[in-house]
């Protein structure tokens, strides 16, 4: 998801994020505005409940949404916070997020890196298949689902989960 300057600017001055501790802040009140209307189209009238508060300034605006990763909720939607900080540290948004501490809940600037997808299916690759110093073995390849084939000639094996059960996969002959 790409942010529009406009966007950008509103979250600006919604929020505030730290770089040395990688936390994001509100930078003032929020108050929740609650409205209902009749079904009867007859009686459609707004009823005005009062407000109620949502957060305050300076409360902490990110938190691990699903157990899987770190949002900031924000003009109505969750943002990821990786790819937040990094807009607010380059004002670009990154294609995808490399921590460098591989801690996805470390969002200090210093963690965090720009990278692109293909990047990032390389690297992963690279870093299942240890002592291996470039790449990927010959005839090995990664599908785009993260998983590992061998190929010779028009010959190709099952995918494996990693680099080593392909080898061995190639090595034995075990084709479909």
């Amino acid at each position: 998801m790409r942010l529009t300057q406009i966007e950008f600017d509103q979250i600006k001055q919604q929020i505030r994020y730290e770089p040395e501790t990688g936390e994001f802040f509100y930078k003032e009140d929020r108050w929740l505005e609650r409205k209902f209307s009749t079904d009867d189209p007859a009686k459609m009238r707004v009823v005005q409940q009062p407000k109620k508060k949502a957060h305050n300034a300076g409360d902490r605006a990110d938190k691990i949404y699903s157990g899987k990763y770190v949002g900031v909720y924000v003009l109505g939607k969750v943002l990821n916070a990786a790819h937040l900080a990094l807009y607010f540290i380059t004002g670009h948004w990154p294609e995808t997020v490399k921590y460098r501490n591989h801690t996805w809940d470390d969002l200090r600037a210093e963690n965090l890196q720009p990278i692109t997808r293909s990047q990032q299916t390389t690297e992963a690759a690279n870093a299942r298949y240890e002592g291996q110093e470039r790449g990927l073995p010959k005839n090995i390849y990664v599908t785009s689902n993260g998983k590992f084939v061998a190929r010779v000639g028009d010959k190709i094996s099952k995918p494996y989960d990693s680099v080593r059960e392909a080898v061995q996969a190639k090595e034995k002959g075990r084709w479909l």
